[in-house]
């Protein structure tokens, strides 16, 4: 025991426990009580009264403990009092520390604590600050705010957050504070308080929110529509108003909606929506800004067309994609019926050109045919006892006929086809010539005529219109290739709008009820390639055929001021449709002109004008036959003056059109003026009414069209001779004029 008592003696004389001489002084007075027993033997006390022994060593083994205790006690009140002296000194070094402003203020605002970052906050000394007024370092406009706000706090509510602005040497700063008021004995003492600086973030968070307040106006009044869709998700999660009305779909319902349900399941380039879009959008997250057209579908299934634009938009671990949509619907329509009306314009100029051209041969060939056939019907007359020149003659004539055809066809595609113009009905005309249309075709065709036998008139050239039923049939016949099929043809009468007559080739076409003429077959259809040449005169896909079919129905379409529509594609067939303006006259028949007598003979004086000799000499060689005495004249001039000097004795007049120095008619005119009784007759190989148009209302008294025969002139002549009534007739004006 005592040993124990030593070592823990040795250990508590350590310099570090002062507390130690408690202990060894008890110890000392222990061990002096222990002596007097011992020495009691030697001092004259008596060794054998116990009881006095027993006491000292009580007493010493007593004081020894309470030594002992005692040393205890001041043992763990030292390790207290220095663990108390580390937490206290840890925790101000933590607070100093600390980059948060921390203080402390008693009610009247008198701080009693600042940390070292309070102190470079406020640049000042913790002995500066102490004692001073804190609520003096908060702005003005906030103090009575603040004030009111801790004036509300308790023991139940002892915590509040604010934010408010301070002054410091630097200007006012932003700062949030965090306050605990302190009680003792539910009285309040004063207010412990932390601080952050919230400059620098109120800033950045006002630059952010003016920044997207700049960017949801730009987006909100941009032109075009704006979508943002997770790429990862997959959804749309933003959108301006643009889009709510692009798409017809209010915002609530495309927020959350996949890009792909807004777009069909191809594109019109053939390629799958979603690999389409999952190529642009692959582009637009590495940085590029595609930008390409894209079909979508509003919410009532209705096509827009849109341009669209992709730009990747920042976003920390998000994938957001933005797309601006521009409505291209419209201008798409515009460009379309642009390019339609472009082609439409190249066309009727190509179509004009080589109308013109196309004219400008028949005329001149039909000159040339005037004499051939001329002369060779007067030869015919000549020998008429010699067969085998009269077969010869023949032989030529039939050639000369077949040429004369051939330039009416180029005079009908011109448009300045000779036109006899009278109210008829489409339906009667096809069954009049059924028969011919049926062994036009391939025996393996079937002819399916589907009439509308009530239809309106239509003013028209019968022949004119026969040629083109010809034609439409037996290009339908073409398109068969040997091969079995229909041909079908319908006429009847329709409603056309702007939507349906923009398809149709035709001048001044205005939406109204139209006449129509409808072939169709089962063939193997055009390619757009043929298509764009079908009406081109000598262009054919077929390996025989001279390519005027086609041709001359477009002329006469446009002599006839109707339209005429080509719908086909490869393996599909073809279907041609013509319209006509309806007549305000019944239907009525073509007469059919008679023979004139041969006995007919005439008198008096006849001059002839046209810079042709052939047919000077022609006309004069026909007239001579038939009694009359013939002038004639080279030019327009020369004509004008050789009818000045014989005005009394001339009684017809046959005047050419087109001539050196004056025009046939300037002759007119002039004749006119120096004798208006006169019988005028217009001779050229254009359409009556295109060359008559001129002189209508001025007296002309007949037209006979180049080549024309003995019997065609006959004819005329006769009816002008034995009247003085000018002989007028239907006129149709043509699309274009041109020289005759």
């Amino acid at each position: 025991m005592l040993g124990l008592n030593f070592s823990k003696a040795r250990f508590s004389l350590a310099p570090r426990f002062w507390t130690g001489w408690v202990f060894y002084w008890g110890l000392l007075f222990s061990a002096g009580i222990l002596g007097l027993e011992f020495s009691a033997p030697f001092f004259d006390y008596s060794a054998t009264d116990t009881w006095y022994s027993n006491l000292l060593v009580g007493l010493a083994l007593g004081v020894f403990l309470l030594s002992l205790i005692a040393q205890i006690l001041l043992n763990q009140y030292a390790r207290v009092a220095e663990a108390l002296r580390q937490s206290e000194a840890f925790y101000r070094n933590l607070i100093e520390d600390q980059a948060e402003l921390i203080w402390r203020f008693r009610a009247s605002g008198e701080l009693t604590f600042v940390n070292a970052a309070f102190c470079f906050y406020f640049d000042r000394s913790a002995t500066q600050l102490l004692g001073q007024r804190f609520f003096d370092f908060i702005h003005e406009s906030d103090r009575a705010r603040v004030l009111r706000i801790l004036a509300r706090l308790n023991q139940h509510m002892p915590s509040c957050h604010l934010e408010c602005w301070v002054m410091t040497s630097l200007g006012m700063k932003y700062q949030r504070w965090t306050i605990r008021a302190l009680f003792e004995d539910g009285v309040f003492t004063e207010c412990q308080a932390t601080a952050r600086d919230m400059t620098e973030q109120r800033e950045t968070e006002r630059a952010l929110r003016e920044s997207e307040e700049r960017y949801r106006a730009l987006v909100e009044h941009a032109p075009e529509a704006c979508v943002v869709f997770d790429v990862d998700k997959n959804r749309v999660v933003d959108l301006n108003t643009n889009a709510e009305v692009l798409f017809k779909t209010p915002m609530e319902k495309l927020l959350g909606m996949r890009p792909f349900e807004l777009s069909p399941i191809l594109q019109p380039d053939g390629r799958p929506s979603k690999d389409a879009a999952r190529e642009y959008v692959s582009a637009a997250l590495n940085g590029q800004t595609p930008h390409f057209e894209w079909l979508h579908h509003d919410a009532d299934g209705g096509d827009v067309i849109c341009e669209v634009r992709l730009v990747r938009l920042p976003g920390e671990g998000r994938r957001l994609i933005r797309g601006s949509l521009i409505d291209i619907t419209e201008r798409k329509q515009i460009e379309i019926e642009r390019k339609r009306w472009e082609a439409k314009v190249q066309q009727a100029q190509k179509m004009e050109s080589l109308g013109v051209l196309a004219g400008g041969i028949a005329h001149d060939f039909n000159n040339l045919l005037s004499g051939i056939m001329g002369f060779a019907d007067l030869a015919q007359q000549r020998i008429l006892t010699d067969v085998v020149a009269q077969d010869y003659l023949h032989e030529v004539l039939r050639g000369s006929e077949r040429a004369a055809d051939l330039c009416k066809q180029l005079l009908a595609y011109s448009g300045k086809g000779r036109f006899t113009i009278m109210p008829v009905d489409l339906a009667e005309i096809a069954n009049d010539i059924r028969h011919l249309l049926e062994i036009s075709i391939s025996k393996k065709a079937e002819l399916d005529l589907r009439l509308q036998t009530d239809a309106a008139a239509v003013d028209a050239d019968v022949t004119q219109l026969r040629q083109v039923l010809l034609n439409l049939i037996t290009n339908a016949s073409d398109a068969l290739q040997e091969q079995s099929g229909v041909i079908t043809m319908k006429s009847g009468e329709e409603y056309f709008g702007m939507d349906r007559l923009n398809e149709f080739y035709g001048e001044s076409l205005l939406p109204r009820s139209y006449v129509y003429l409808e072939v169709s077959d089962t063939g193997c259809g055009m390619s757009p390639e043929i298509q764009k040449r079908m009406f081109d005169p000598f262009f054919t896909s077929k390996s025989t055929g001279r390519g005027l079919g086609l041709a001359a129905v477009m002329g006469i379409i446009r002599g006839h001021r109707a339209g005429i529509r080509v719908r086909s594609q490869p393996g599909q067939g073809t279907t041609i449709t013509v319209i006509f303006p309806p007549s305000t006259e019944l239907a009525r028949h073509l007469n059919k002109p008679q023979r004139v007598s041969d006995q007919w003979r005439g008198h008096g004086v006849v001059l002839v004008v046209d810079d042709e000799a052939t047919i000077r000499e022609l006309a004069q060689t026909f007239l001579q036959n038939w009694g009359f005495e013939v002038l004639t004249a080279a030019d327009g001039a020369a004509g004008v003056e050789v009818f000045r000097q014989n005005a009394s004795r001339i009684r017809a007049v046959i005047l050419d059109m087109t001539m050196p120095k004056l025009s046939g008619e300037e002759v007119f005119n002039e004749i006119r003026k120096i004798n208006p009784d006169v019988a005028v007759v217009l001779s050229t190989g254009y359409d009556e009414q295109e060359a008559t148009g001129r002189f209508t209302g001025k007296g002309l008294a007949g037209f006979v069209q180049k080549p024309y025969r003995g019997d065609d002139l006959k004819r005329v002549l006769k009816q002008v001779l034995k009247t003085t009534t000018p002989v007028s007739a239907v006129i149709l004006q043509p699309a274009f004029r041109g020289k005759s």
